[in-house]
């Protein structure tokens, strides 16, 4: 109930962290409440395994009803049926980026907007022309810039806490507090 009506950053702070495992269960959650929600990534998430370090990844399942911004070579290459419901201005390294209904389910990859510009411009669209209040924006490591691409913007950290290096994971939080911290 806290993310309705919000447009909510997931980030963390490493490389699986657990920010589209989040981002799934958050989705799940928003799902159960017939909530309108669109969702999206400020990179590449959903792939099945990592682009650096090889390993799984966990899959973004989309059901039928849901809205999703990705690019037009990451539909083609899913197994979803989607409605088209809008393409936005210029294109990622993916190709079109478009904002789909989902007719039939199945797992999807979804591209970001190619820059902060651009992602403001997706937001602002879906949450005034779409009157989508609800999104979600699976996040990526060290990249909190994007948050300022909407306004009213809520950031969930997802935190990895590594027995070796969990002072790693203290500084993250402590950096967030400082910029977003009520203190």
């Amino acid at each position: 109930e806290a993310l309705i009506g919000k447009t909510t950053f997931v980030i963390g702070n490493k490389k699986n962290s657990g920010k589209t495992t989040f981002l799934n269960y958050a989705l799940a959650k928003i799902r159960e409440t017939d909530t309108p929600c669109c969702y999206l990534s400020i990179g590449i998430d959903g792939e099945k395994q990592d682009q650096v370090f090889a390993t799984p990844k966990p899959q973004i399942h989309a059901h039928a009803k849901d809205i999703l911004l990705t690019s037009e070579s990451s539909i083609c290459h899913s197994d979803l049926s989607v409605e088209i419901l809008q393409i936005l201005p210029g294109s990622s390294v993916m190709g079109r980026l478009l904002i789909c209904r989902v007719l039939r389910g199945g797992n999807i990859e979804l591209v970001s907007p190619g820059n902060n510009q651009d992602l403001a411009y997706a937001l602002q669209f879906i949450r005034q022309e779409m009157k989508i209040p609800t999104i979600l924006v699976d996040g990526a490591v060290n990249r909190i810039t994007q948050v300022a691409s909407a306004e009213d913007a809520a950031l969930i950290p997802v935190v990895r806490m590594d027995p070796d290096i969990c002072h790693n994971a203290w500084d993250f939080l402590r950096r967030l507090d400082l910029l977003f911290g009520t203190n």
